[in-house]
């Protein structure tokens, strides 16, 4: 049920360009298609449902491929965004092309195992002298 105008919404807010269309609207459903800024720049209508201007043919890979899996898929296909889909063709995760840069640009950077976010680490001194 969402419109063109959510999808604009969105990208105004928080800055996507590719967002993951589901049954349910979330992560875990099954996924219908994407919608990137190509797909509605030329949209007159914020009224237009989604699916009305979404992608439905997708590059997807499999649940449990391989980050170096994944860059070899989104460069052959030359897509910035790859959906991640389970067995069911339900969407677990979503891996951009500006994840993959920032991976092989910081490759020593810290990053928090389970949400992917950098780590900061920061110290203060209890003496005037540190």
């Amino acid at each position: 049920d969402a419109t063109v105008g959510d999808v604009r919404k969105v990208k105004a807010e928080r800055g996507f360009s590719g967002i993951p269309i589901t049954e349910s609207g979330k992560i875990g459903s099954k996924l219908l298609g994407m919608v990137c800024t190509r797909d509605f720049d030329f949209a007159g209508d914020d009224q237009l449902s989604v699916t009305d201007v979404m992608t439905r043919d997708l590059v997807v890979a499999k649940e449990g491929c391989t980050l170096a899996q994944a860059n070899d898929l989104m460069k052959s296909s030359k897509k910035g965004k790859l959906p991640i889909v389970n067995e069911q063709g339900d969407l677990v995760a979503l891996i951009s092309r500006t994840d993959l840069l920032k991976n092989r640009d910081f490759p020593n950077c810290s990053i928090d195992k389970t949400s992917k976010q950098l780590l900061c680490g920061a110290a203060v001194g209890t003496r005037d002298t540190d």
